[in-house]
């Protein structure tokens, strides 16, 4: 008789680490922002605190990640941004996880903060104790039970100590995206030391300007054959075709991740960091990805969620972006909670915006 067919071959589809990037809740400088840039310009704060609107949604996103561990799929730890606003954010998603004091799990890291770090308004150093970074204390004062990474001390943590320029961002982004794409590739999620850090921008800085040198030959066009050795030497950072990833609609045959991990940290930072991890194949011939200011962006709302998965050997799966359901009035009882945008802020019903948050701005630091 015929023999049997041989059973089809599945493809096994790898564990993964899942990332949660959470932007902070509206700061005093959103609120300028919202004014004017002369207002913005005028009165912006070097490390400013949320507003009452901004406390209201971080109690929102403490209660979305609340029911998210009441389902299993909550963060294993949280990574945050040393800055006041991130801090104050993360301190009720903290709570809901459970991550606060539970030794690795509630992590405070120097290079998640924003783009362009501490700086005055003029974008020099600060001037004065109150636009200073927090010293140590001052971290483990303002979110309990954080574990400080060795870049806070006591004396603060933005080395710098002026406002970073578009090349500094960019290789820090770079060097802060490879670390997370070594928490997909060994399945541990550790935070590298200072040195380590220094080591890992310098590397992302060479390999930046060997980007560009090998975008184009010498008559100015576009040369894939050196694209193609430039992408192979950067592959840590590119997200390549998947080997194995579930059809759509097909959570029941994806494995959960090997960790997830929340980052409360900033627009730019996410912005930067996801374009970095869902950059595909050959860079372009302009290198623009790459450049100081990339031509891919994102718009992520004040507490905004946006989810991320990533796989060993470089593969991105971009789950959601700007999730901001849990801001909606159907859960929070209050509108104007879609804030950290202008005129660019899409929003599906008009009355969810009333615009009124500067009416809550004269005491920012008021219980919610």
């Amino acid at each position: 008789g015929m023999a049997a067919a041989a059973a089809p071959e599945v493809a096994e589809v790898p564990r993964f680490v899942r990332l949660l990037f959470v932007r902070h809740g509206q700061s005093e400088n959103n609120i300028l922002m919202r004014k004017s840039h002369a207002a913005y310009s005028a009165g912006r704060i070097a490390d400013p605190r949320l507003t009452i609107t901004g406390r209201r949604q971080a109690n929102a996103a403490g209660r979305f990640f609340a029911r998210m561990c009441e389902a299993g799929t909550g963060p294993s730890h949280v990574v945050v941004s040393p800055m006041v606003r991130a801090l104050e954010t993360a301190k009720p998603i903290a709570a809901a996880c459970g991550a606060a004091g539970t030794a690795g799990r509630l992590l405070a890291w120097p290079e998640a903060c924003e783009c362009g770090g501490v700086f005055g308004r003029d974008g020099a150093a600060p001037v004065g104790r109150v636009c200073h970074e927090l010293t140590r204390e001052e971290v483990e004062a303002e979110l309990p039970g954080v574990a400080c990474h060795e870049g806070i001390t006591d004396k603060g943590w933005w080395r710098p100590g002026r406002k970073e320029t578009d090349a500094e961002r960019t290789i820090r982004c770079m060097a802060a995206c490879r670390v997370m794409r070594s928490w997909a590739d060994t399945g541990e999620i550790a935070l590298p030391t200072v040195d380590q850090f220094d080591k890992l921008s310098v590397d992302m800085e060479a390999r930046l300007a060997t980007l560009r040198r090998g975008q184009r030959d010498e008559d100015g066009a576009h040369d894939p054959d050196s694209a193609g050795r430039v992408d192979a030497d950067v592959g840590e950072l590119d997200a390549k075709t998947p080997k194995a990833l579930p059809k759509k609609g097909g959570e029941e045959n994806h494995p959960g991740p090997v960790a997830t991990v929340a980052i409360v940290c900033h627009h730019d930072f996410i912005d930067r960091s996801i374009a970095l991890l869902t950059h595909g194949g050959d860079p372009p011939p302009s290198g623009a990805l790459y450049a100081p200011e990339p031509t891919l962006h994102f718009c992520f709302n004040n507490a905004s969620v946006s989810v991320v998965d990533l796989y060993p050997g470089g593969t991105t799966r971009v789950v959601r972006l700007n999730d901001v359901r849990h801001l909606d009035p159907v859960y929070t009882g209050r509108r104007g909670m879609l804030t950290g945008f202008w005129q660019d802020t899409v929003v599906s019903n008009p009355e969810d915006w009333d615009g009124d948050e500067e009416d809550e701005f004269e005491s920012p630091t008021a219980a919610p």
